[in-house]
C-alpha cells in the first residue's frame, strides 16, 4: 500500500510537472504586450486637438515589442460612441498622432482614449451580457458570438473636454452634455452602500484561520470610511477599520456550514453629508467550503514569504505551487506538508501571483501580491532649467533632461494655470507594473510609489487582493483547450480574415423577385399590420421572427446549403488615387485571410466571391462592376462576403474617478508670485446633468455615419446578407448594428425619419395602446412625398448619410434601469442635389490607413514680432525626444502671454526598455 501511495503520488507529481512545462512554453511562446499612452494635456475643449505618444512593450521582458508593428487607437465620446479611429504604425515599439476635436455635432463630457494591439484582443475575451432572443437576428451563431466578443482590460484613458471658448482665451470650465431624458442608475444611488468581500486565495476554507479584504462604495463609486464588524457563532465579532480608500482586511476562521453576517458602519452618518453620506448595511460573507486550501502572502524589501494550509481531500493529494511575474515561471515547487512556508526574493518589482494547484489542474487558490524593494523610485529623469516653474510672458525656457542614455522619451510642457487635476496620475512606471495588470480604474496609482512607507505598502496589498484581475490565467496557459488564438499579430501590414458564405437554392431563385421587390417597394404595409397585432402575452419565437421580418432570410441561411461544398474564387483589390491598384486573388471553403497594403490616408477596397464552375470559357467575371442596371435596378452578388472586424464594439461605464476631478495635492503651490489663483478650472459647470426629468433632444443627433460606411457595417456585422435590401430593413440593421439590443429582453421603439421628415398615420391613442406590445420597429409613413421621392430612399446610392438619434448611452447599458427603454429613431439623408453615388454589386470599403500625426506649433520668439496675445495651454509637445550617449537633452521653448507656473511631463523609456519618468509640478 506504502509503495501504491507513493507511485500515485510520484503520477501526480508528473502531471504536474507537465503543467508547469506547458506554462513556461506559454509565457515564452505567447508573451503578452503592455501599452502606455502619453497625451500632450490633462484636459482639453472643443476645437482642440489632441496629441498622444504611444509606448508598447513586451510583458515577458520588458522590452519594447517585436510582435506587433501595428497599434489602434480610438477616441470615444462620453456617451461611448466612437468618434475616431485610428491605425499608427509603430516602429521598436513607439508611435504617435493626434485627434482633433471638431466641435461640429460634438459634445463635451469626459472624452476616452482606447489604445489596443490586435494581439492584445487574445486575451481577457468575455461575453457582453444580451437579451435572451438577441442572437437570432444574426444570420449565424459565429456572428452572433463574434458581435457580443468583450475585452476585460483594454489600456484607456478617460479626460475632460470642455465647451469650445466663447472667445480666444476665455477657458471656462463648462460641460454641456448630450440632453438626455432617461434618469441614470448613478445619479440616484449616492446613498447606497455595496460592501464587497475578497476572501485570500479566492475562496473561504472551513475551519482554516484566512484574511479576507473588503471593499466599501456608495451607489456612485466613492469609498466610504467606517468600521465592519463580523458576529461570530460563539457570540464574539470581528471588527475592522478601512485603512485605504474603503478598503479593509481581517482574520477569520469560518465554520462550515454557516453563513457569516457582518455590519458596516460608516463615518459621519448623523452628521456631514456628502460623499460619506451612506447607511449602515449588512452584507452577508460568502460560504466557507469544506475542501481547500489557505494561501498566506506576505511582502516587504526582503522578498515575497508565503503559507499554505490545507483542509479535507485537499491535504491528502500532492498540490504544487508556482510563482509568475509577467507571465513568466519565476518558481514552482511541490508542497510537501500542510502549513509549508516559502519565501521567495524576486529579481524585480512588480506583481506576482501565486496559485496552488492539484494533478488535475484544480486551481485551489490564487492570490497576487506586489514586491516594492527599497529606494524604489519612478521618477528617474532628471529636470532642470526652469527653476520653481514660475515663468515670465512670453518669456523663453532652457529645458534640460537628464536620464538613460539612449533613451527615447515624449515631453509636454504645459500652463499650470489652465491644466486639471485628475485621478489618473499614471506614468510608464504605474501603468506597466501595476495598473496593467489588475482589473478596472486605478485612482491615484502614483500615491503607492511616493515614498516607501507602511500605510502605502499595505494599501498596495489591498489593492491587489480587491481589484486583483488575472491577466494571466493560470489554466489557460497551463491545461491544454483552455486557450484560442484567433488573432495573428501585426508586424508590418494588416491583417484580416472574412467568410464567404452560399445562398441557398431558394435565396437564388428569389434575386430577380423578392429582392427587387424590397428594393421596388421598400415599406411593406403588411409590417405596421404585424406589429399593430402583436399579442403580449406571445412568447413563440417563430412568430416574433416572422413579425420582425427577419427568418427568412436568416432560417435560409443558417441551412446546410449555405455551407460551400467546394472552393471558390475570392478576389481582392486595393486602388488609392494617385498610386497603382494593387489585386490578389485566392481559393477559399469558407474562410480567408489577407494582407492589406501599407496604405496612408484613405483608400478603397473591393472584395468578392465567385464559382470558378460557372465562368464562361475560364474567364473570370468583372469583380469591380456597377450594382445597378439601366433600369435603376439592382444587381446582387454571387456569395455573401463579408470581413471579421476585429475592432472591440463596446465600452465600459466609468469608475467614478475617472469622472471627477481630484483636489489639488498639497504639495502643488497654487500661487507662483501673483495674486491670483494659479489654477482657473478648479470648479466643472455641468449643463444637463441632474436628477430631474428632461426633455430628449429629438433633433441633437447621438452621431452620424457615412450611409456607405453603416451599410457595411450591418453587413460585417451578420444582419445584411451583403446586399442592399431597401430602407426599412437598413434602418432596422443601423439599429441593430450600432445599438444593439440594450442588454435587455426587452424591444425598443425604432422610428423612420426620411431628410428629417416624420409622420405617422397612426392615432395617439393606437401608439400608446402599442408601447406595451415592446414592438421592435413601428414604420412611420412621410405624408408630404410623392411614391417617386420616396422610393428614392430604397436604393443605397441615392443616400448620404445615417443619422441616429437616441436617449441610449451605450457606456451606461449595464447600469441604467429603464421602465421604458429609450427610444432609436434613424434618419436617411439623400444626397443634396439629387446627386448619385457609387454603387458596386460586390462588396467595397472606402478605409482608412495609417494615420499621419500632424506637427506641433511651438512659435520661437527669438525670431519674430510678439503676438497681443497668445492663448497655448500646451506650450510645447514633442514625442521624439532622444537623449544622448550621456543621457542629456535639451529643448527650447517659449511661454504663452501670461506669466504663472508651468508643468513639465516626460514619459518614455530606456533602451532595454526601462520606463523613463519625470515631472515639474
Amino acid at each position: 500500500m506504502l509503495l501504491l501511495v507513493s507511485v500515485i503520488a510520484l503520477q501526480a507529481q508528473d502531471k504536474m510537472d507537465g503543467m508547469v512545462n506547458r506554462l513556461r512554453a506559454f509565457g515564452a511562446k505567447l508573451p503578452q504586450e503592455q501599452v502606455f499612452l502619453h497625451m500632450d494635456n490633462s484636459n482639453y475643449f472643443l476645437g482642440d486637438t489632441i496629441y498622444y505618444k504611444v509606448y508598447v512593450r513586451r510583458g515577458d521582458n520588458g522590452r519594447p515589442t517585436n510582435i506587433s508593428g501595428i497599434l489602434y487607437c480610438e477616441l470615444l465620446n462620453n456617451d461611448g460612441y466612437l468618434v475616431e479611429r485610428q491605425m499608427v504604425s509603430l516602429e521598436n515599439g513607439e508611435g504617435h498622432g493626434n485627434f482633433a476635436l471638431t466641435d461640429t455635432l460634438m459634445y463635451a463630457g469626459y472624452y476616452e482614449l482606447r489604445a489596443y494591439t490586435r494581439w492584445q484582443l487574445n486575451w481577457g475575451v468575455t461575453e457582453h451580457p444580451h437579451g435572451r432572443w438577441s442572437k437570432d437576428y444574426f444570420f449565424s451563431k459565429d456572428m452572433a458570438r463574434d458581435y457580443y466578443r468583450d475585452y476585460e482590460k483594454l489600456y484607456s484613458r478617460v479626460f475632460p473636454v470642455y465647451d469650445r471658448p466663447q472667445a480666444p482665451g476665455e477657458y471656462f470650465p463648462d460641460m454641456t452634455l448630450r440632453p438626455l431624458a432617461e434618469n441614470r442608475k448613478a445619479s440616484e444611488g449616492g446613498q447606497h452602500t455595496v460592501i464587497q468581500f475578497f476572501p485570500e486565495g479566492g475562496s473561504l476554507t472551513a475551519g482554516l484561520a484566512q484574511h479576507v479584504a473588503w471593499e466599501a462604495r456608495n451607489g456612485l463609486g466613492q469609498a466610504l470610511e467606517g468600521t465592519l464588524s463580523v458576529a461570530m457563532p460563539d457570540g464574539t465579532s470581528v471588527v475592522s477599520e478601512t485603512q485605504n480608500r474603503g478598503r479593509g482586511v481581517f482574520e477569520i476562521a469560518a465554520p462550515e456550514g454557516c453563513e457569516l453576517v457582518a455590519v458596516f458602519r460608516p463615518k459621519n452618518v448623523g452628521g456631514t453629508a456628502g460623499p460619506q453620506g451612506a447607511e449602515t448595511v449588512e452584507a452577508r460573507l460568502p460560504k466557507a467550503v469544506a475542501n481547500g486550501v489557505s494561501l498566506h502572502v506576505d511582502t516587504d524589501t526582503a522578498g515575497i514569504h508565503i503559507i499554505c494550509h490545507a483542509v479535507d481531500s485537499a491535504a491528502q493529494e500532492p498540490l504544487g505551487l508556482t510563482i509568475m511575474h509577467n507571465g513568466v515561471v519565476a518558481h514552482f515547487c511541490h508542497l510537501m506538508s500542510d502549513g509549508q512556508t516559502l519565501d521567495f526574493r524576486p529579481a524585480e518589482a512588480g506583481v506576482y501571483q501565486t496559485t496552488v494547484f492539484n494533478a488535475d489542474g484544480r486551481v485551489y487558490a490564487d492570490r497576487l501580491s506586489f514586491f516594492l524593494p527599497s529606494g524604489f523610485s519612478t521618477d528617474n529623469v532628471e529636470l532642470s532649467g526652469v527653476g520653481n516653474g514660475m515663468c515670465n510672458a512670453f518669456a523663453p525656457v532652457s529645458l534640460e533632461l537628464h536620464g538613460s542614455p539612449g533613451a527615447s522619451l515624449s515631453l509636454s510642457v504645459r500652463d499650470a494655470a489652465l491644466s486639471e487635476y485628475t485621478y489618473d496620475t499614471g506614468t510608464m512606471f504605474t501603468e506597466t507594473l501595476l495598473a496593467s495588470q489588475i482589473r478596472g480604474f486605478v485612482p491615484d496609482p502614483k500615491w503607492f510609489f511616493l515614498k516607501d512607507e507602511p500605510q502605502r505598502r499595505v494599501g498596495l496589498d489591498l489593492l491587489l487582493m480587491v481589484q486583483g484581475w488575472r491577466r494571466y490565467s493560470w489554466r489557460e496557459m497551463a491545461l491544454p483547450g483552455n486557450f484560442e488564438l484567433k488573432h495573428m499579430p501585426e508586424s508590418r501590414y494588416p491583417h484580416w480574415t472574412g467568410q464567404v458564405h452560399n445562398y441557398s437554392a431558394e435565396q437564388v431563385l428569389s434575386v430577380t423577385e423578392q429582392k427587387q421587390r424590397d428594393f421596388a417597394e421598400g415599406f411593406d404595409s403588411s409590417d405596421d399590420e404585424k406589429d399593430g397585432a402583436r399579442d403580449d402575452a406571445s412568447t413563440d419565437k417563430d412568430k416574433r421572427d416572422r413579425e420582425d421580418g427577419v427568418d427568412d432570410a436568416r432560417d435560409r441561411f443558417n441551412k446546410k446549403e449555405n455551407r460551400l461544398k467546394h472552393p471558390v474564387a475570392v478576389h481582392a483589390e486595393f486602388s488609392q488615387p494617385g498610386s497603382e491598384g494593387v489585386s490578389g486573388d485566392m481559393r477559399s471553403t469558407g474562410t480567408f485571410s489577407l494582407d492589406f497594403p501599407r496604405y496612408y490616408y484613405e483608400f478603397f477596397f473591393f472584395l468578392a466571391a465567385s464559382d470558378t464552375a460557372k465562368w464562361k470559357k475560364g474567364q473570370p467575371p468583372v469583380w469591380t462592376q456597377s450594382g445597378r442596371t439601366q433600369r435603376d435596378e439592382a444587381d446582387f452578388p454571387e456569395f455573401y462576403v463579408k470581413l471579421d472586424m476585429p475592432y472591440p464594439r463596446f465600452t465600459k461605464p466609468y469608475d467614478y474617478y475617472q469622472s471627477h476631478l481630484a483636489p489639488i495635492p498639497e504639495e502643488t503651490p497654487r500661487t507662483g508670485g501673483t495674486d491670483v489663483d494659479v489654477r482657473h478650472l478648479s470648479d466643472v459647470v455641468v449643463v444637463a446633468r441632474g436628477n430631474i426629468r428632461r426633455r430628449f433632444g429629438r433633433w441633437k443627433p447621438a452621431f452620424v455615419v457615412d450611409a456607405y460606411e453603416a451599410f457595411n457595417a450591418t453587413c460585417d456585422a451578420g444582419f445584411a446578407p451583403g446586399y442592399f435590401m431597401g430602407a426599412s430593413r437598413f434602418i432596422r440593421d443601423v439599429a441593430r448594428t450600432y445599438i444593439g439590443d440594450m442588454g435587455d429582453n426587452r424591444y425598443y421603439r425604432l422610428g423612420m425619419r426620411f431628410d428629417g421628415k416624420t409622420y405617422t398615420e397612426h392615432s395617439d391613442t393606437e401608439r400608446n395602446r402599442r408601447k406595451t406590445d415592446m414592438p421592435q420597429s413601428i414604420p412611420e409613413f412621410v405624408s408630404n412625398m410623392s411614391d417617386a421621392q420616396l422610393d428614392k430612399y430604397n436604393y443605397l446610392w441615392n443616400l448620404s448619410k445615417v443619422v441616429v438619434y437616441t436617449d441610449f448611452s451605450p457606456r451606461n447599458a449595464l447600469l441604467d434601469e429603464y421602465d421604458e427603454l429609450p427610444g432609436v429613431t434613424v434618419d436617411l439623408r439623400l444626397i443634396e442635389n439629387g446627386g448619385e453615388r457609387s454603387y458596386q454589386k460586390n462588396r467595397r470599403w472606402k478605409m482608412r490607413g495609417f494615420s499621419v500625426p500632424d506637427e506641433f506649433y511651438s512659435p520661437d520668439y527669438s525670431s519674430q514680432p510678439l503676438p497681443k496675445a497668445d492663448y497655448r495651454r500646451t506650450l510645447y509637445w514633442n514625442p521624439c525626444v532622444r537623449l544622448d550617449e550621456n543621457g542629456r537633452a535639451r529643448v527650447t521653448l517659449y511661454n504663452n502671454s501670461k506669466a504663472g507656473l508651468l508643468q513639465v511631463r516626460a514619459e518614455g523609456w530606456a533602451q532595454d526598455g526601462t520606463p523613463q519618468c519625470g515631472h515639474i509640478n
